[in-house]
C-alpha cells in the first residue's frame, strides 16, 4: 500500500468550493492568522487524515488544532464527519468550526448535538463574515484565565463550561482580595472572569481598578446570576470589558474573541509608540539620509515603524501606517505570494521580490523589497526589516521600451517589405538584359549584379522573419511537419544548390504538437539553406531530417554531409551576423533565427559538427510549450 506523508497542520480546512476555500484562506491571510493550513476536498480525506488509515495508515498523524468543515460535501455530509469524529476519543475535543449555508443546516447539527464549536453563515456580508471566521485563533494558543470566585464548586463549574468550548486553557483560581493580587503579580493572566460580589469585602469594581493599575490591557468579564441593564452600564464604566450571565456563557467565544482583538490592536499600538521612541536615536542617521523606504514589521507582519520616504511612497502619513497589515497595502492576488516569502523570513531567511503596492489614493507602486529577519536576544523571532525603493519610473521606461521595440519591429517589416519590390524589379531586368545579351563578359557582369540582388532578397527575407515573429499575432494549430518541411523545401527552389541536393525525412507518427506553422517554417528553411550552401563541391548534398517525440519533447535534427564547421566557430555560429566561412551568404542571420525561436518556443538548439564530414543541427521544444505558445504572442 502507498503511504502519503500526513500534512503537519494547526488547521485543517475541508471544503468542496475551490472559490469559498480562497475566501476562506485568504481572510486567514489577511487577519495574519499564518498557521499552516491544509485544505482538503472530501470529509473521507479528513477522516483518513486524523484516523491515520487509507493513505495515511502507517503515517505519523499530527492532530490538527482546529477544524473548519462545509456542512455540503460530496460522498459524506458533514454532518456524518462530525459525528464520526465526536465518536472517537481522540477526536472527541477538537474544535469544530462548521460553515452553513442556511439557518437549517445548524439546526440538524444542533439536534444531534454534536458539539459544534461556532456556525459561520457562509451568506453574510464580508466583515461580519470575517468577525465569525476570526473565532478560530481562540483555538490556536493555550490561555491563562483567573478566576475571581469564593465559591470553589461554582468556580470549577464556570471552568468545566469554559472547557466545553474547546478552549485550551491555564486556571488559577482566587476566592479572597489576597490571593487575587498574588495572582495578577505571578500568574500573569490572559484574562480575568470575576464574581462581583467576593466577601466579606472585596467586589468586582475594586477587582478592575487593581487590574488596571498592574496591566490595562487585559480583558475583564464579569460574571453574574443576574444584573440588571443599570447595573451593567455602570460597570462597564469601570472599565469591564464584558458582562456574561452564569446561566447563559453561550457568547463567551465570540466575547473572549473580540476583547483579545481589542487588547492585541491596543498592545500593537504601545508596543509601536515605544519602539518608536526607544529607536528614535539609532533610526535617524538612516532615517535622515535613506533614499528608500524603510520599513519594521512585529512577528505578526502589522507595522511598527516606517520611515517619512516610504509613507511619501504610499502617500499616507507615519501614523496612518501604524500597526496596519504588511498585506494591507497589496491586492488580494499578491498576498497568497507575499505570505509565502514571509514564511520564509520567519524560518531565518532573507527575501528579495519585486511587488506591486497600492498608495492611499489607489494609485499602484512597484517596488524591490529586501527583507531581513529580526530576532530577541533569545533567539526568538520578532519581525522584520525591509528595504524599499521605488521601481514605479523604471517599469514605466521598461513599458515604454517595449512599446518603442515593437514600433521597431513593426517598421522593420513594412521597410522589408518595401524594399522587396524593388530589388525583385531590379531582377527581372537583369534577367531580361541577360536574354538579350551576346557578349559572355557582359552576362557574366550581369549575373554578378543578380548575385548580388539574391543576396540581398535573403537579408531582407531573414529580417521580415525577425520581425514578424514580433509584429504577427500567432495563430494555434496541429502542426503537420511534413507539410511545413515540404513547404520550407519549395520556398527554397531557386537558392543556390537546393534544386541538387537529396532530401529524405523520417517522422514518428502520432505527433500531437500544436503551435504556429508560420514560426516553425522559417526553422527548417534557415537549416535547409545552411545545409545548401555548405555542401562539399566533391559529393551529392545529402540532407536527412528527423522528428521524433519522447518523454513529453519533440526532437529535430537535420543532418548534412558537407563542409562541417571547425570546432573553434562553433560556440558563436547562433550569433546575429556571424559568418564563420568564406561560402556564406546572406548577413548572417539563419542561425540566429533558429536560436531565437526556440528560445520563446522554451525549447534549446544544439548542434555537432565535424569539419569535412558535415553537420547535425538538433532543436528540442518542450510539448507544454504548445499551450504557451497558444496563449501569448512571441513578444
Amino acid at each position: 500500500m502507498n503511504t502519503t506523508t500526513a500534512p503537519d497542520a494547526d488547521i485543517v480546512l475541508v471544503e468542496y468550493s475551490d472559490q469559498d476555500s480562497k475566501l476562506i484562506t485568504d481572510t486567514l491571510v489577511k487577519n495574519n492568522i499564518l498557521n499552516t493550513t491544509v485544505r482538503l476536498k472530501d470529509g473521507h480525506e479528513l477522516l483518513d487524515l486524523v484516523f491515520a488509515r487509507g493513505p495515511y495508515e502507517k503515517a505519523s498523524v499530527k492532530m490538527p488544532k482546529v477544524i473548519l468543515l462545509d456542512v455540503h460535501l460530496p460522498t459524506v455530509s458533514g454532518l456524518d464527519v462530525l459525528r464520526e469524529l465526536r465518536n472517537n476519543k481522540r477526536t472527541k475535543n477538537i474544535p469544530v468550526m462548521v460553515f452553513t449555508s442556511q439557518e437549517s443546516d445548524s439546526e440538524a447539527f444542533e439536534r444531534y448535538k454534536l458539539g459544534v464549536t461556532a456556525y459561520i453563515h457562509k451568506q453574510l456580508d464580508t466583515e461580519k463574515f470575517e468577525e465569525a471566521l476570526l473565532q478560530v485563533q481562540l483555538y490556536l494558543k493555550t490561555y491563562r484565565i483567573l478566576i475571581l470566585e469564593d465559591n470553589p464548586d461554582d468556580a470549577e463549574l464556570l471552568l468545566y463550561q469554559i472547557a466545553s468550548f474547546n478552549i485550551q486553557l491555564i486556571s488559577r483560581i482566587a476566592s479572597t482580595r489576597e490571593e487575587y493580587i498574588q495572582a495578577l503579580d505571578t500568574f500573569d493572566p490572559d484574562v480575568v472572569i470575576a464574581d462581583f460580589n467576593i466577601p466579606p469585602n472585596f467586589n468586582a469594581i475594586q477587582a478592575i481598578r487593581l487590574l488596571r493599575k498592574k496591566n490595562p490591557r487585559v480583558p475583564f468579564i464579569l460574571i453574574s446570576g443576574g444584573l440588571t441593564e443599570e447595573f451593567a452600564a455602570g460597570c462597564l464604566s469601570e472599565g469591564i470589558d464584558d458582562y456574561l450571565l452564569k446561566s447563559n456563557l453561550k457568547r463567551f467565544p465570540i466575547s473572549l474573541t473580540n476583547m483579545l482583538r481589542k487588547k492585541k490592536v491596543e498592545d500593537e499600538k504601545d508596543l509601536a509608540l515605544q519602539m518608536l521612541k526607544q529607536s528614535e536615536e539609532r533610526y535617524r542617521e538612516i532615517i535622515e539620509t535613506a533614499q528608500e523606504g524603510i520599513w519594521v514589521l512585529n512577528a505578526e507582519n502589522q507595522t511598527i515603524f516606517v520611515n517619512k520616504r516610504l509613507a511619501e511612497m504610499l502617500e499616507y502619513t507615519e501614523e496612518e501606517m501604524m500597526t496596519k497589515s504588511f498585506f494591507h497595502f497589496m491586492d488580494e492576488d499578491d498576498r497568497a505570494t507575499s505570505a509565502e516569502h514571509f514564511n520564509t523570513l520567519g524560518k531565518g531567511k532573507k527575501i528579495q521580490l519585486g511587488i506591486k503596492l497600492n498608495s492611499k489614493s489607489g494609485k499602484k507602486v512597484w517596488t524591490s523589497i529586501s527583507g531581513n529577519p529580526l530576532y530577541s536576544k533569545d533567539g526568538r523571532y520578532t519581525g522584520a526589516f525591509g528595504m524599499i525603493t521605488d521601481i514605479t519610473a523604471l517599469k514605466t521606461v521598461q513599458f515604454n521600451l517595449e512599446s518603442k521595440v515593437t514600433e521597431l519591429n513593426a517598421f522593420l517589416y513594412h521597410t522589408s517589405h518595401v524594399l522587396r519590390g524593388p530589388v525583385s524589379s531590379s531582377r527581372g531586368l537583369i534577367n531580361v538584359l541577360h536574354m538579350m545579351s551576346q557578349d559572355p563578359e557582359e552576362k557574366e557582369f550581369l549575373k554578378m549584379l543578380d548575385d548580388c540582388n539574391v543576396d540581398m532578397i535573403t537579408m531582407l527575407e531573414e529580417l521580415t522573419r525577425i520581425s514578424t515573429l514580433y509584429y504577427k499575432p500567432m495563430i494555434h494549430e496541429r502542426i503537420d511537419f511534413g507539410d511545413v518541411i515540404q513547404e520550407a523545401i519549395n520556398d527554397l527552389k531557386e537558392y543556390p544548390g537546393v534544386s541538387q541536393a537529396h532530401f529524405s525525412t523520417y517522422i514518428d507518427d502520432h505527433i500531437e504538437f500544436y503551435s504556429d506553422p508560420f514560426v516553425l517554417r522559417p526553422v527548417f528553411i534557415s537549416l535547409f539553406k545552411n545545409s545548401a550552401t555548405y555542401c562539399s563541391e566533391t559529393r551529392t548534398c545529402n540532407i536527412y531530417t528527423t522528428v521524433t517525440q519522447k518523454n513529453g519533447t519533440i526532437r529535430i535534427e537535420v543532418t548534412d554531409n558537407g563542409d562541417g564547421i571547425a570546432p573553434e566557430f562553433q560556440s558563436r555560429v547562433f550569433d546575429m551576423f556571424y559568418r564563420a566561412h568564406k561560402k556564406a551568404r546572406g548577413p548572417g542571420l539563419g542561425l540566429y533565427i533558429v536560436k531565437h525561436i526556440a528560445e520563446r518556443m522554451q525549447g534549446q538548439v544544439s548542434l555537432r559538427s565535424e569539419a569535412g564530414k558535415g553537420t547535425t543541427v538538433i532543436l528540442s521544444v518542450p510539448l507544454s510549450s504548445s499551450s504557451v505558445v497558444a496563449s501569448s504572442s512571441l513578444n
